[in-house]
């Protein structure tokens, strides 16, 4: 399997590469535009903050625990399940909320059509 949680923490981030350069690409674009379009351009760079620190902070929780469930005879993998499930759902709702922001960054402060 893996030899160690930097293996595992590598092999994760290397799946999440796409991801991590569509937001990278959101923050610049978010700072390019700031100014133009202030409340759209900072819920957007919110966002995409939000999808690179949640994708760090899950990778390496994951990680973590996943070396120690076998390092530590005090993680079981009952344990080490109920562990990374919580991760994922913390992670989940981070991506939702963030996800959140960027729609309305779509929406928001635009002017109506007249018909």
């Amino acid at each position: 399997m893996y030899n160690s949680g930097l293996t595992y923490f590598t092999e994760q981030m290397l799946y999440q590469v796409p991801v991590l350069l569509a937001a990278i690409l959101g923050v610049v674009l978010s700072l390019i535009n700031l100014k133009r379009y202030r409340l759209p351009a900072l819920l957007a760079l919110v966002g995409s903050a939000i999808v690179i620190i949640t994708i760090l902070l899950v990778t390496s929780a994951q990680s973590y625990f996943y070396s120690a469930s076998f390092t530590n005879a005090a993680i079981t993998n009952n344990t080490y399940v109920k562990i990374a499930n919580g991760v994922g759902w913390l992670g989940s709702f981070a991506r939702g909320l963030a996800v959140t922001l960027l729609i309305v960054a779509i929406f928001i402060d635009r002017k109506r059509v007249s018909t």
